[in-house]
């Protein structure tokens, strides 16, 4: 590993605990149980298909490194992400939405309702 790349995982480590220790203030604040829900949706460019929603619960002492927003990670390192979270994951749902239900309550109503069964599920 080069020096860079070891500066760039020092760099993510820290930035995946501090997003641990909000969690677990959350968590203890809001959560129940102190468990914490995490929610991303996807789809909402298309102008014909599904909007997506997928929520999960990981532990407390999780580190799953380059966690992000699903738009901001390559194809491949979603993938990556997709086994690691399903293997570590107390819970996970995904949902989907289709044009159809779109069409009849608008995307915004479509991706609360996507999001909303995800948590649910």
């Amino acid at each position: 590993m080069t020096e860079k790349q070891k500066a760039k995982l020092e760099q993510e480590k820290l930035r995946a605990a501090g997003m641990r220790a909000f969690e677990q203030e959350a968590a203890g604040q809001y959560g129940k149980d102190g468990l914490i829900c995490g929610i991303d949706e996807a789809g909402r460019g298309p102008l014909a298909g599904p909007v997506a929603a997928g929520a999960v619960i990981l532990p407390a002492d999780h580190e799953i490194l380059w966690l992000n927003d699903s738009k901001k990670l390559s194809p491949k390192k979603r993938d990556m992400l997709y086994d690691q979270i399903r293997e570590e994951a107390l819970a996970w749902a995904v949902v989907m939405i289709g044009p159809d239900r779109i069409d009849r309550i608008n995307i915004l109503q479509a991706d609360y309702e996507a999001m909303r069964l995800a948590v649910q599920a």
